[in-house]
């Protein structure tokens, strides 16, 4: 399971949660902000999940560390609005 915490500018908390079916190479995605659950096939989430493992992002933020301080990486990031249509910027 991969689970994301991410607080927007005004405070509100959104968490994006990718499982695995038991029985099934599925996955499904559900995001705090909407009632829905999304399927996502294999090879939508493997990505995701593997892009999150500890090994990829303690090595990611030794790169970054290398080439300038953490604490200066401050980036916008687009996610979806919560009515689900076009995005809202972070």
């Amino acid at each position: 399971m991969l689970e994301l915490a991410l607080t927007r500018n005004g405070g509100e908390t959104l968490t994006y949660r990718v499982s695995k079916a038991k029985d099934k190479e599925e996955y499904t995605l559900k995001v705090s902000s909407r009632p829905e659950y999304f399927r996502l096939t294999s090879y939508q989430a493997k990505p995701l999940i593997e892009s999150a493992s500890l090994k990829t992002v303690t090595e990611t933020i030794a790169g970054v560390g290398e080439q300038e301080s953490v604490s200066n990486t401050d980036k916008k990031v687009t996610v979806p609005d919560t009515s689900g249509e076009g995005t809202a910027s972070e």
